[in-house]
């Protein structure tokens, strides 16, 4: 990236955030890498998104073996009742 004058901020690692790009992608505009990101966030947190992520867990939490059981503090799994 370097090479290809793509780092807009050589050296200042701090400003490498979810929030503040720090390298030109190739093929594509920061405009367009800034759209792509807020239409990327406005789905992952949108209510169909986030109800379906917590019934899958609530169904994985119901499946799973473990739940509703009781462990003992401190003692090893095999021997958890």
């Amino acid at each position: 990236m370097r090479r290809e004058g793509r780092l807009l901020h050589d050296g200042e690692w701090d400003r490498c955030t979810l929030f503040d790009p720090n390298v030109q992608p190739r093929g594509m505009s920061m405009a367009e890498l800034r759209g792509g990101f807020l239409n990327l966030a406005r789905t992952l947190y949108s209510r169909e998104e986030t109800d379906a992520r917590r019934q899958g867990f609530k169904r994985r939490l119901r499946e799973s073996p473990h739940f509703g059981k009781r462990v003992r503090r401190g003692a090893p799994e095999e021997f958890a009742a």
